[in-house]
């Protein structure tokens, strides 16, 4: 069955899967506080190294985050945000993403009442 929600995880699962395995593993244990020496030690590189592969790696991470954010939109308003960049509530609110859409001839009002709703529901995912 396919869903009208399934754009977002696909393309958070592609994410995922172009980064390598032991960059996850990496980016898991910083984000469960370990230090990047107690990391770096752990796969038998130096702190810089880890550094510097977590940093490589920063903007999929990002896109990842981004990309559960919108996965309770349906593919029209991810496209219809897409065409403007936008890919956060963040960049939405940044860039008056309903004001920008508004003007727009192929975006719909239940599209604007769905992004608005999703506007509402709180702050960003990370």
């Amino acid at each position: 069955m396919h869903s009208e929600h399934s754009e977002a995880p696909t393309a958070a699962c592609d994410v995922i899967d172009a980064i390598p395995v032991r960059v996850r593993d990496m980016a898991t244990l910083r984000g469960l506080g370990y230090s990047l020496r107690e990391i770096g030690g752990l796969f038998g590189i130096t702190p810089q190294a880890v550094s510097a592969m977590l940093t490589r790696y920063q903007r999929s991470f990002e896109d990842i985050g981004n990309a559960v954010e919108l996965r309770g939109l349906s593919a029209r308003a991810v496209n219809a945000l897409g065409r403007h960049g936008i890919r956060s509530r963040d960049e939405a609110r940044r860039n008056r993403a309903l004001d920008l859409l508004s003007n727009e001839r192929n975006c719909g009002r239940k599209t604007l009442e769905e992004i608005s709703r999703w506007l509402a529901q709180g702050g960003p995912w990370r």
